[in-house]
């Protein structure tokens, strides 16, 4: 039968809303931002991350819908605890896969 099956992949999104001239700002904390990006892409939760351009919010995207997981990163992220991100939203977000 030509019938697929749909999966749904539980999924949070991470959207920041970033201070003006995050460019500049974002210099000092940089090293810090990407290193902690990479050791929860590390651990397999955060699959995507990204500004927006121009850089005025930025999305992250784990798997998952533990949203304690992404709360722990945003109050690790030297980001968020120097002011750079002005607001945050943490979202579940269903993802249609379909499996033949």
């Amino acid at each position: 039968s030509n019938s697929k099956q749909i999966l749904i992949e539980a999924h949070l999104v991470l959207n920041y809303f970033f201070v003006e001239n995050l460019i500049e700002k974002r210099a000092p904390y940089r090293v810090e931002h990407l290193a902690l990006v990479q050791e929860y892409k590390d651990k397999g939760v955060l699959k995507l991350a990204g500004a927006f351009n121009p850089p005025d919010a930025g999305l992250l995207i784990f798997s998952g819908s533990n949203k304690q997981i992404v709360e722990e990163f945003v109050q690790k992220d030297p980001y968020f605890t120097n002011k750079l991100v002005t607001k945050y939203e943490i979202k579940d977000w269903n993802v249609v896969n379909f499996k033949n």
